[in-house]
């Protein structure tokens, strides 16, 4: 299925950007927290995303989700990972018009969740097709992490 051309095209200046981000429910335009723990099988901490896109046309291609995450103040890398992600093009509800995948687990390696706790985040997100076309958005958030938990 070929989803109608709307889906495809680059939005307006001033429109909602190409890749929009959801943590817990949260749409990217209200995310100022992150939430982060310990996963239940434990491991490194994480923060669970979900990400809808548009502007591309995946049906043909495989597609490549990156997050890399910073520290606001320092640049240190936090945290990244490359998904090969299949996607489908949602055609009703809050994700109408766009090309939905599966949750995303951004990992963050080396750190516990006391060092990551409070920290200012830059989260970069890009979604790329094999020929290199991509669209990308930056979700700049506090990190709110607290020890022991899975939250």
């Amino acid at each position: 299925m070929t989803p109608p051309s709307h889906h495809h095209r680059h939005p307006a200046e001033g429109d909602r950007p190409d890749v929009e981000l959801t943590h817990y429910g949260t749409q990217q335009a209200e995310v100022d927290i992150v939430y982060c723990g310990i996963p239940p099988q434990g491991g490194a901490p994480y923060a669970p995303f979900s990400a809808r896109f548009r502007a591309l046309d995946p049906l043909d291609t495989a597609l490549v989700v990156d997050l890399v995450a910073s520290d606001a103040a320092t640049g240190e890398a936090l945290g990244a990972i490359t998904i090969n992600q299949n996607v489908i093009c949602s055609n009703v509800g809050a994700n109408e018009g766009w090309w939905v995948g599966s949750e995303l687990h951004l990992r963050f390696p080396g750190y516990t969740t006391a060092e990551l706790h409070e920290r200012d985040m830059v989260l970069d997100v890009s979604v790329t097709t094999a020929d290199g076309t991509g669209v990308s958005t930056t979700l700049t958030a506090n990190l709110d992490c607290i020890p022991g938990t899975g939250s």
